[in-house]
């Protein structure tokens, strides 16, 4: 029980990750319940992101750009950190 709940919580936060990462590409909403919705993946998800934007610079792309803190935090969750907190967590119980 306790495993499956410490799987299932590493993939909603992979899921919140690419939710954030697919958000940046449009205008924000300031008011309503869509922007609260926002605001609330924004704070479940800055406490992984925030470090991994400082950790790793974006690439420039011509005149801009590209963070891909994100990306590297989403993939490393599903390929790296899930499976391997899964694993351990169904050795433990």
């Amino acid at each position: 029980m306790l495993a499956s709940l410490i799987c299932w919580s590493v993939r909603v936060l992979g899921y919140l990750v690419l939710a954030r990462l697919l958000l940046s590409w449009f205008p924000r909403a300031s008011t309503g319940s869509f922007a609260v919705v926002v605001e609330l993946i924004e704070r479940s998800t800055e406490w992984i992101l925030g470090p991994a934007r400082k950790m790793i610079p974006p690439i420039r792309a011509g005149a801009g750009l590209i963070d891909v803190s994100g990306l590297v935090v989403l993939l490393a969750l599903q390929l790296f950190i899930g499976p391997l907190v899964c694993q351990v967590a169904s050795s433990l119980v």
